[in-house]
């Protein structure tokens, strides 16, 4: 693409000689496409191919008749406000061959400066007349966008970042629209470039052009205020000091925007809730009553995907905290949702879920009462992914932290079986989270309840497990269990015992370098182990009613 700026009114120069001419009166000066004019006596120097300005390569010499500037770049797929294309002149003189090294190089060179700032880019921003400054920043919000190493850096040594966020006070919205973009670009990038961006003033400056009259503009300005808020709690709450949540609910709740502003800004929202510490609820609250609404009546998975999350963020925190959440969403809402056709969907609905249920009993009991053990046996059942079924896991050990009563709900509904089947074969992350459901049922259930675990197999998942593993933490959780079958079924225990391996696996682990594993090993093994000379365990003999059907089977 060449784009054309006239400048027939201005005195300019050659770059090598430094000789100065009217344009108007001498025409017989020459451009090279980086934009830079030359004299044609200096212009005979430059056959190397490379400009001696700017050091870029070059195929062309133009002849500047009706013309003094000109840049040549490629064209962005990204660009959404493509500049006319403008074809070369005919009278163009196209440079011989240097040699065929050179041909072969060219394309690999091209390559190695289309990154690169180029010294044109600068001096039109900072000096140009408006339409130069719009190809000017057109050029470097392109330079952002490459998905390769965007010159960030380059440009914010370069001083355009202040610039930058001065053309935002321009009434065109066209150079708005480029530099909030631009701008946005930078915002994507590390903590320090972000910061970068709020030390020159730009979050009062995105703020105020939310309310401008280009959709382009205030869709690119939530974008980016987005990334800043996205940065951390810091800048965050930077955000929302500024005054950025009222806009925001505005367009949520304008059925005009398209789907793609709505998407940026539901984005934007759900950035707006992150990090720790929590946002204070007060600044937030007002986006709840929208929010619940956006749960009932939006289709789009995307949105609901950013609107789960932003809720999930909102969810996990102290007993007050999820009280808080309780008291203003709809919970049943979000659990409708769990069997939504997308996963992105489901996943945050299960972090929400898996949040209340770490909360208070009461709390944990508002989940169970809306059913959704049924949806977890259904989703364990079928699921493939991993994610699910950790979360589901967890969830479900939160619950078995509960009462006994929560615990039996667990049992009714069929999911024991499954989670002992994920401890045998489950992945890591997933074994142990399904391991904590374990732990817990038998930490605080009922003597029927061990019961009817030992009876699925409970205690052999977990002596394999426990034979095998290396992670000091799983092994102590693993050992835990046994403590609880000991204190609680002690002859079941002594009986069981007989046919695991377990007795060798303690011998092992009695020598750990973890101080809680040595001594749990080391209890259970003087209580519950003692070898006879004939080979079997001495102890007390197990009572004919610990293995009684009706007493250790729970149907």
């Amino acid at each position: 693409m060449v784009v054309v700026f006239d400048r027939k009114k201005e005195i300019t120069y050659c770059f090598v000689c430094k000789q100065n001419y009217d344009h108007n009166a001498c025409r017989p000066e020459c451009l090279i496409p980086c934009g830079h004019t030359f004299c044609h006596e200096c212009i005979k120097k430059l056959f190397s191919k490379n400009c001696s300005r700017c050091g870029s390569l070059f195929n062309q010499i133009i002849p500047d008749y009706e013309m003094v500037d000109m840049i040549s770049t490629s064209s962005d797929l990204k660009d959404k406000k493509n500049i006319p294309h403008a074809t070369p002149l005919p009278n163009s003189l196209t440079l011989p061959s240097v040699n065929q090294e050179f041909e072969n190089k060219k394309n690999e060179d091209l390559n190695d400066h289309q990154n690169q700032l180029k010294p044109e880019f600068i001096h039109l921003i900072m000096e140009g007349t408006r339409e130069q400054q719009l190809i000017g920043v057109n050029e470097v919000r392109k330079l952002l966008s490459k998905e390769n190493h965007p010159p960030i850096d380059e440009i914010i040594k370069s001083g355009l970042v202040p610039k930058l966020i001065e053309l935002l006070d321009s009434n065109d919205t066209k150079i708005q629209f480029e530099c909030v973009w631009a701008l946005t670009n930078i915002a994507s990038g590390n903590s320090m470039q972000t910061l970068t961006i709020i030390k020159a003033g730009g979050v009062p400056k995105f703020i105020d052009l939310l309310n401008s009259t280009s959709e382009e503009v205030q869709e690119q300005s939530v974008w980016a205020l987005g990334n800043i808020a996205g940065d951390g709690a810091h800048t965050r709450d930077l955000v929302l000091n500024h005054g950025i949540l009222q806009p925001i609910l505005k367009f949520l709740n304008d059925k005009t925007k398209p789907l793609s502003f709505i998407k940026n800004t539901a984005w934007c929202l759900s950035n707006l809730f992150r990090f720790k510490p929590m946002v204070e609820f007060e600044k937030i609250k007002d986006a709840m009553p929208v929010l619940d609404r956006y749960l009932v009546e939006c289709s789009d998975s995307e949105v609901l995907t950013d609107i789960l999350w932003g809720l999930s963020y909102l969810s996990d925190g102290s007993t007050a905290q999820i009280q808080l959440f309780l008291d203003n969403i709809t919970i049943k809402n979000v659990t409708d949702k769990i069997g939504h056709q997308s996963l992105t969907v489901v996943t945050p609905v299960l972090r929400i879920i898996g949040n209340i249920a770490s909360g208070s009993d009461e709390q944990t009991q508002i989940i169970l009462d809306l059913d959704v053990l049924k949806d977890f046996q259904k989703c364990l059942g079928i699921t493939k992914s991993k994610s699910h079924l950790k979360e589901i896991c967890w969830t479900i050990s939160n619950i078995t932290a509960g009462t006994s009563e929560q615990i039996q709900q667990v049992i009714d509904s069929g999911i024991m079986p499954r989670i002992i089947e994920l401890i045998r074969i489950g992945e890591y992350k997933i074994k142990k989270e399904a391991l904590w459901v374990i732990s817990n049922a038998f930490s605080g259930g009922t003597k029927d309840q061990m019961l009817y675990l030992v009876n699925l197999g409970a205690l052999e998942a977990i002596d394999k497990q426990l034979a095998t593993i290396e992670d000091t933490s799983m092994q102590s959780l693993c050992l835990s269990v046994f403590e609880s079958v000991g204190q609680n079924l002690e002859n079941v225990l002594k009986v069981t015992i007989e046919d695991l391996q377990l007795p060798k696996t303690l011998s092992v682990l009695k020598n750990s370098t973890n101080s809680e594993v040595v001594q749990k090993a080391t209890k259970i093994a003087e209580n519950f182990i003692s070898t006879r000379s004939s080979g079997s365990y001495e102890g007390d003999e197990p009572s004919d009613n610990d293995f009684d059907d009706n007493q250790d089977i729970i149907s």
